[in-house]
């Protein structure tokens, strides 16, 4: 049990340390860790996470992912990515004995800006204006990271010695569905008793992800034409048919979800399969080919209780009926495409320890409430399900999309309302598991 006095020492240091918190916060943001798949440009900015965490007296390993022996072989590893310069960096604070173990985790890693026109501020400058902090990554996840080192910071300054081992890792290649970076960390062992992904939106406690993710379907005639003939649009149209009909029965037979009730805006979108067409030369393919070529593409998501292989076979399924009902034999039978990682579901129990744990820290922080709620598609799931540890996301930022947001032009977090109640809450959630 955490004692009074020790809270309030505890959140006075980051109160006394909020000039360091800030500039910390800075700084990560003021590094260009752009993943552009396969490659990534976290490698600066994990070197100063693994200084930090040496500084603090933290046990620091630092590997790549390609160099955790079997993860390759992983059933939940993706492939085709280039790791040189991206490592991963863990740092673990040994307990003095007693206590529980808590791993907190973030990603180094950050989208590419975008139309650089869209931003009024320079994306990697780390300004503050109006007591918010912008920049490519303030809330995606560099808070999480600042909200990790901030902490640490204050348990150092406030002198307090945990029983429990804490584990801080930063890894890479999370966006477009990488994972693989988080997944090295639990496959190397660092997994803890719970885990606090840190990496969200308004202080909710997400405990699930969607699973999911886009693919292409290839139709191509077996013939020379200068264009996509009669048959192959029959063949594109039975397929949407098919995606469509497959959508409704999932829509009927999955999505009816506690924590994904009608219009819950993590989901992202708007029924289980979404469906295009779409007509472009072959260079996005990975197969020789002549003639003309069309197809159709799209999104698919899953919620916690869909198995993931099962999903991608009756997709694949459905496109197979829906050929054989053209009786098409000039027609090659179209092929399925995955496109980056197609991720788990996952859902982690509600009464898990460590979700009351971060709960009732927010509120001793803040004063307010928080809810519970199932997330979109993140590494939740590498933790709760690929681990076996139960975990929970919790970080801040106002909306997935847009001016502001994460993945957005002038992306930003808010000093006063957001990054030091993290941080404060992060502190109490450490100490009241760990001991």
């Amino acid at each position: 049990m955490t004692n009074e006095r020790d809270v309030r020492r505890a959140l006075d240091a980051v109160d006394d340390l909020r000039g360091e918190i800030i500039r910390l916060s800075q700084t990560l943001v003021r590094f260009d860790s752009v993943n552009q798949p396969p490659w990534g440009n976290e490698g600066p900015c994990q070197a100063f996470v693994a200084a930090q965490l040496g500084e603090l007296g933290l046990q620091v390993d630092t590997f790549t992912p390609d160099e955790v022996p079997g993860l390759q072989d992983d059933p939940a590893y993706l492939p085709g990515r280039d790791y040189t310069n991206r490592p991963n960096v863990v740092g673990v604070l040994a307990g003095g004995g007693g206590g529980r173990s808590l791993h907190l985790a973030a990603h180094a890693d950050v989208v590419p800006i975008g139309e650089r026109s869209d931003w009024t501020v320079e994306p990697f400058g780390g300004e503050i204006i109006d007591g918010k902090i912008y920049g490519r990554g303030a809330i995606d996840d560099k808070d999480g990271l600042s909200g990790i080192l901030g902490a640490l910071h204050a348990l150092r300054r406030a002198g307090i010695r945990l029983r429990g081992d804490l584990i801080a890792s930063s890894s890479v290649d999370e966006e477009f569905a990488g994972s693989n970076g988080l997944l090295a960390v639990v496959r190397k062992g660092y997994l803890g008793a719970a885990a606090i992904n840190c990496d969200g939106l308004q202080f909710l406690l997400w405990t699930a992800n969607t699973g999911g993710g886009p693919f292409r379907i290839l139709i191509q005639s077996r013939a020379d034409a200068p264009q996509p003939t009669a048959s192959m649009r029959r063949v594109q149209a039975a397929c949407r048919n098919a995606l469509s009909d497959l959508s409704r029965e999932w829509q009927a037979r999955y999505w009816p979800h506690p924590l994904y009730p009608p219009g819950t805006p993590w989901i992202m979108r708007k029924e289980p399969i979404e469906v295009r067409n779409w007509e472009e030369g072959l260079a996005n393919w990975n197969w020789q080919s002549h003639g003309p070529a069309c197809g159709v593409g799209g999104y698919v998501t899953t919620l916690p209780g869909q198995d993931r292989n099962r999903a991608k076979a009756e997709v694949v399924a459905a496109v197979e009926r829906a050929y054989e009902s053209c009786h098409a034999p000039d027609i090659h039978p179209p092929r399925v495409e995955w496109v980056y990682r197609f991720m788990d579901a996952c859902e982690v129990l509600a009464d898990e320890p460590v979700i009351a744990t971060v709960r009732e820290a927010y509120h001793r922080v803040t004063g307010q409430a928080t809810r519970l709620e199932g997330g979109p598609r993140s590494d939740l799931n590498v933790l709760a399900l690929h681990g076996q540890v139960p975990t929970v996301s919790f970080g801040v930022g106002a909306a997935l999309s847009g001016r502001y947001a994460a993945h957005g032009p002038d992306e930003r977090i808010d000093i006063n309302s957001e990054l030091i109640p993290y941080v404060k809450t992060l502190v109490l959630a450490i100490m009241a598991w760990c001991g």
